[in-house]
């Protein structure tokens, strides 16, 4: 079951790639933002309340899956909210690079948190995910005269707050071990996407373009899409890692999409394949291989 939820989950990814790149192109303003946010959430929980109506599972949670839930629901909202600006200015497979390279997260806080301390090799495994960035940045600055340092910290907002996501699951499935999934991902999107949509509320309209905020027929046909793609990414993974080890998981699905990412960028939007993008590719895929590994 373990090599069909990454199957799954892997394939979920290039959806997730080719529509959040077509999405970064639409939302203008944050009002927006929070608008599509708050859509995109809320339809996933709907989803995972469906799985647990159909399953008939309840409702019922105590208050640590409320607290690691919330955490997760939040630190997707972040991801998404990142990964949109930064595709602005920066390719989808460096967006992809810093996406994966989270596993990092789990696994500095693996040493205070599951007893599992960092070997050397994890340690130059890191070096080369950072010589790895430098060649991706070096290419990307190359397609997008837009990308600063600005888009380096939002990249790095990436890196994070996709790390924290992977920690929130791995917390659940360690901490919470006869816990629902199903139930897990539903508040987790749910309650950030209310959080989201009362937020929008209060986001003053843009003076320059009222037109600027409104949700139009093709952006939520593409939230509608990434919906159920990221809710699928997150139930599975979740209940791939109460049975499947770390290294394989992690390494798996966002090596993985990595790959993927690369490939939807140059087959579909064309962004050229350097030598600097596919050496900072390779090392990428190369350094979360080590670091999961040894």
């Amino acid at each position: 079951m373990g090599t069909f939820y990454i199957s799954i989950i892997l394939l979920c990814r290039v959806a997730q790639h080719l529509f959040t790149k077509r999405t970064s192109n639409q939302i203008e303003d944050l009002k927006c933002f929070f608008k599509y946010g708050a859509f995109r959430n809320i339809l996933s929980g709907l989803l995972g309340l469906l799985l647990i109506l159909i399953t008939g599972a309840g409702l019922s949670a105590d208050l640590p899956t409320l607290l690691i839930s919330l955490f997760s629901g939040l630190m997707i909202a972040a991801s998404t909210g990142f990964e949109l600006v930064v595709l602005k200015s920066g390719t989808v497979a460096l967006s992809s690079l810093f996406g994966t390279a989270g596993l990092l997260i789990p696994c500095v806080a693996g040493i205070f948190l599951f007893d599992k301390p960092m070997s050397v090799g994890q340690f130059i495994g890191l070096f080369l995910f950072f010589v790895a960035a430098y060649f991706l940045i070096s290419s990307s600055s190359k397609i997008y005269n837009g990308f600063s340092f600005k888009t380096f910290l939002l990249l790095l907002g990436v890196m994070f707050s996709n790390g924290f996501t992977m920690l929130a699951q791995q917390m659940f499935a360690s901490y919470i071990p006869n816990g629902n999934v199903s139930v897990f991902s539903f508040l987790s999107f749910s309650t950030v996407g209310v959080i989201m949509l009362l937020a929008s509320f209060f986001i003053p309209q843009s003076k320059k373009n009222s037109e600027s905020s409104r949700l139009t027929p093709q952006l939520l046909g593409f939230g509608a899409i990434l919906s159920v793609a990221v809710f699928i990414i997150n139930q599975l993974a979740t209940m791939a890692a109460a049975t499947v080890s770390p290294v394989i998981l992690f390494t798996f699905i966002n090596g993985g999409s990595t790959i993927i990412g690369a490939i939807v960028a140059a087959a579909v939007f064309k962004e050229k394949l350097t030598v600097k993008s596919v050496v900072g590719i390779l090392l990428g895929i190369i350094s979360l291989v080590v670091i999961k590994a040894l």
